[in-house]
């Protein structure tokens, strides 16, 4: 677990486009699966 830690995350290691990307895609993915839990429960 200890890698990821904030740390980790923003490390200058993995400031890569790529990473970055699938990052903002894994987030985006988080964010369109709760909106769908919201829309369901309400």
């Amino acid at each position: 677990m200890e890698n990821t830690s904030y740390e980790y995350l923003f490390s200058m290691e993995n400031t890569s486009y790529e990473y970055q990307y699938e990052l903002a895609n894994k987030i985006m993915n988080a964010l369109r699966e709760a909106g769908y839990l919201a829309e369901s429960i309400w």
